[in-house]
């Protein structure tokens, strides 16, 4: 392989200056949601939700835990508060809730104080980055029973950091 040199020039002197360092940053990207919040939903699921008649009690709480997701997919919640804040009675947002847990939509976490945490199933939609997805979906298989299918490229990552195989060898057939 052959190796290149950079370096930089003056261009008026014509000196070479050493231990000058070139970098090109770009600004951070902005879309069109950085200020107002965003969650990518999987289609099928959707569809899925759309055909199990979820009624409108849990329709609401559905879009209420989507609206106020959190990063990879927590949502900490005051049942008293969030009835409320949407104009229901707790009653009516419990019971919708508790259809979502059912259902697999949402599932329970831990206890944050007096207010319960929830998470969005991976599975149907995900607000965080792609690698915490990807953690949170073999997460989910693994308490299922599932194993996880991984890529050829994460395979052979996983042998080099072993000490099995070099990243640079053609790939087993």
């Amino acid at each position: 392989m052959a190796q290149m040199m950079v370096g930089q020039v003056d261009l008026l002197t014509g000196e070479m200056l050493d231990g000058a360092a070139l970098a090109v940053i770009y600004p951070k990207r902005k879309n069109g949601f950085s200020s107002t919040g965003w969650v990518a939903v999987s289609q099928n699921p959707m569809l899925e939700l759309a055909r199990a008649d979820l009624g409108g009690e849990a329709s609401r709480v559905l879009f209420f835990v989507l609206a106020k997701l959190d990063f990879e997919n927590w949502i900490n919640l005051n049942q008293t508060d969030a009835a409320q804040e949407m104009g229901l009675q707790r009653q009516n947002f419990v019971r919708g809730l508790r259809k979502l847990i059912e259902l697999g939509v949402v599932l329970p976490g831990p206890k944050v104080g007096r207010n319960a945490t929830y998470r969005l199933n991976p599975s149907f939609g995900w607000k965080g980055s792609a690698k915490g997805h990807n953690e949170a979906l073999a997460e989910r298989m693994k308490a299922r029973g599932m194993s996880v299918v991984k890529s050829d490229h994460e395979a052979r990552e996983e042998l080099e950091a072993a000490g099995q195989m070099r990243l640079d060898s053609p790939p087993v057939q």
